[in-house]
């Protein structure tokens, strides 16, 4: 496959793969770096594009000679050493290099790339260089061989981990993009081997709901009577978790309709409205847009339940990005003074507590934030409600050191209702 038929986003993710597999990562923190190193790529090819000296250009993006052997081919034990020294904290430093290290990847043939790995396994290399290398190899492989990769890497499918099992996911969805049936076929064979098995104690940290999802995605437009069915097999509590999961309602208008509609047939009514007011709210939440969230909302076709149940969403998830500070918090009080005025206060008062309960170290400071919204708006109920949301009480009143504050908060305890 040559470079020039890949879409941007796509060359941004494989070279994600060369930096992220440094070390073990949550998923989560993997998405959240990818999304980070895609817009600095971003910015960068938005420069390439406005130069006029492309000689110079050129010559600046070549890739160091150190990462090359004579004949031009990559020196891997060189690119472990240079990709452990130029990152930091999991990220590139030198993003115009990372883009042609990536041109250059992306020049192997299916067969220099198996090559490539089992020279790596013979390499004096540290555990993390070992891995970087193999996931930065096996993203490639992924994009330009989906389904032979997966077999490839059948011993890699199920560590949480590690970021070529988050690729191998993704894998699976580019495969059943192409051949939902056959990638649905290869899921019930893995399955039937305990490739997805949970190895933990914790129940819940199997892989086969994130493989599972990822082909239902294929399938929801073209045959939705076959997810219906596999669903319908499964325990509640396994179903619910299972359409919570991103790869199912990521899209179309189209696809999102027909994935709220896929929720709508197979949880009951109160998990249903949990369920598709989280996915239309959650990605919009590190952004902390409330104008975005208002335009979906609106738009979207759903019911008044579901509606409501995406406002209390944002009031359990707009202090999620842990850069919001609790002065950002404020801006939730106009919000859904505008999208739930009868319940302004509540939902409000709701953020700071779960602001305060759960992400940021100086509660002193939320309640100093929650009083001055209080006094400013004329709306002492603010603080009845922040302190009925509290889980911690005694130890959140005791971190206060002023003692008018902490009094206050005391007495506002004291007086709540049993």
């Amino acid at each position: 496959m040559k470079l020039s038929y890949i879409a941007p986003p796509a060359i941004a993710l494989i070279a994600s793969g060369i930096w992220l597999g440094l070390q073990h990562q949550e998923i989560t923190d993997l998405v959240h770096k990818t999304s980070m190193i895609n817009e600095r790529i971003e910015v960068v090819n938005r420069g390439s594009q406005a130069s006029h000296s492309s000689e110079a250009d050129e010559k600046a993006a070549d890739l160091p000679k150190e990462l090359l052997l004579e004949n031009g081919s990559l020196d891997w034990a060189a690119l472990a050493r240079f990709m452990t020294n130029n990152h930091g904290n999991g990220m590139p430093k030198n993003i115009r290099t990372m883009i042609k290290l990536e041109q250059k990847l992306m020049e192997l043939e299916v067969s220099d790339i198996k090559k490539a790995l089992k020279l790596i396994k013979r390499l004096q290399l540290s555990a993390p260089q070992r891995e970087a290398l193999q996931n930065t190899i096996g993203r490639v492989f992924i994009q330009k061989e989906p389904k032979t990769a997966l077999a490839y890497f059948e011993d890699n499918l199920n560590d949480d981990h590690s970021a070529l099992t988050w690729m191998l996911r993704e894998a699976v969805g580019k495969w059943a993009k192409e051949e939902p049936l056959a990638a649905l076929a290869w899921f019930d064979e893995q399955k039937a081997k305990g490739a997805f098995e949970a190895t933990k104690l914790d129940p819940n940290a199997g892989a086969e709901n994130e493989y599972a999802s990822q082909i239902y995605s294929a399938l929801l437009l073209s045959d939705p009577a076959q997810v219906d069915a596999r669903l319908s097999i499964l325990p509640d509590r396994e179903k619910e978790r299972l359409l919570q999961n991103a790869a199912l309602w990521s899209g179309t208008p189209e696809k999102e309709n027909a994935y709220f509609d896929l929720v709508r047939r197979n949880l009951g009514e109160g998990q249903q409205a949990q369920i598709i007011g989280g996915a239309l709210v959650l990605p919009l939440m590190r952004g902390g847009d409330l104008d975005a969230v208002s335009e979906k909302l609106s738009s979207a076709k759903i019911s008044d339940t579901e509606r409501q149940a995406g406002i209390e969403k944002v009031s359990q998830h707009f202090a999620r990005p842990w850069n919001r500070s609790a002065f950002d918090l404020k801006e939730t009080y106009a919000w859904f003074g505008k999208e739930a005025p009868d319940q302004q206060l509540e939902l409000t008062a709701k953020t700071y507590a779960h602001y305060g309960n759960h992400r940021n170290t100086n509660f002193e400071a939320t309640f100093q934030e929650v009083s001055a919204l209080a006094a400013e708006t004329g709306n002492p109920e603010l603080l009845i409600h922040f302190a009925n949301g509290l889980e911690r009480r005694e130890e959140q009143l005791n971190s206060i050191k002023d003692e008018g504050l902490k009094s206050s908060l005391s007495e506002i305890i004291h007086n709540l209702p049993e």
